[in-house]
């Protein structure tokens, strides 16, 4: 059995969500409407459900980890 298609689109979206957090500085709600949400409360809803942390907690933590100043 295959993957439907809501299935497919969010997983999609939410992986270009998870580059933009890491690489840009774009706020949460800009990072949500440009992989397509029209209500950021869903975004952050999804990605918690998918990464175990809401988006301003995962860019916390990667910007942390990458972060050479932070020792």
């Amino acid at each position: 059995m295959g993957v439907g298609f809501r299935h497919y689109r969010r997983t999609v979206r939410l992986r270009r969500a998870e580059e933009l957090l890491r690489q840009s500085s774009w706020s949460i709600k800009q990072v949500a409407r440009s992989v397509g949400y029209r209500h950021v409360g869903d975004f952050c809803r999804h990605f918690k459900q998918t990464y175990g942390l809401p988006p301003s907690t995962y860019r916390h933590m990667v910007t942390r980890a990458t972060d050479p100043r932070q020792g």
